[in-house]
């Protein structure tokens, strides 16, 4: 089934190869943290537009504060 999958995304993906980002000096990143996951997106400024994010899911044994976390 993963093969599959790969071999369709090879196939029919319309963007073709690599997409990179406007290059511009400013941007925002937004961070959260619950004691489940952690959480990033990157907006570039320019147009408000969102070009990457993320979650983790945390360690089950992580303690640290959320405010930690987030750093």
């Amino acid at each position: 089934m993963l093969r599959e999958m790969l071999d369709q995304v090879h196939r029919d993906d319309p963007v073709k190869g690599e997409w990179r980002a406007p290059m511009t000096t400013k941007g925002v990143i937004w961070v959260d943290a619950s004691d489940l996951a952690l959480g990033v997106l990157v907006v570039v400024e320019l147009d408000g537009v969102p070009v990457e994010d993320a979650a983790w899911l945390r360690k089950h044994d992580e303690y640290s504060h959320i405010n930690i976390a987030e750093l």
